[in-house]
């Protein structure tokens, strides 16, 4: 399934550590979970256009131009009637954003979770080649995040 076009408008990372949860036999939480948010709106990469490999890991994006988040690249235009489909007059298609990261050794056995504020239409979300959740329209007002069907 190739990727659709979306547009990123925030991108945050939370490292959750749990001490001392769901002991076996009734224990007790010892102390409550602690949580760190990282800022991670900088150093993505971006190109417009369809590449059926830019999931994968290794794929060169080297010549890709680095962005920082918030960006829609649909309203970068340039506008006019032919693109007249119920997004405001900007160009639609397929545009790829990529972020290189690693974990540090400390983040071992803690909960990771790549909580995204705001991606638009057709979203697919890769991690190491792994596809990890998408959304198959725009906005939801659902509570919970996930992959869910209209």
């Amino acid at each position: 399934m190739k990727p659709r076009p979306f547009g990123i408008s925030s991108v945050l990372v939370a490292l959750l550590a749990f001490p001392a949860i769901g002991l076996p036999g009734g224990g007790a939480l010892t102390s409550p979970p602690v949580r760190e948010v990282l800022d991670f709106d900088g150093d993505w990469r971006f190109s417009k256009g369809d590449f059926a490999t830019a999931m994968v890991p290794a794929f060169d994006d080297a010549a890709w131009r680095a962005v920082r988040l918030p960006h829609d690249w649909s309203s970068e235009g340039p506008f006019g009637g032919e693109y007249a489909s119920g997004n405001g007059y900007a160009p639609g298609g397929v545009g790829w954003y990529r972020k290189h990261f690693k974990l540090q050794a400390t983040d071992t056995n803690k909960l990771v979770a790549v909580e995204f504020d705001g991606i638009y239409d057709y979203s697919q979300v890769w991690i190491n080649g792994h596809f990890v959740g998408g959304r198959p329209y725009g906005y939801s007002n659902e509570a919970q995040g996930g992959v869910h069907s209209p």
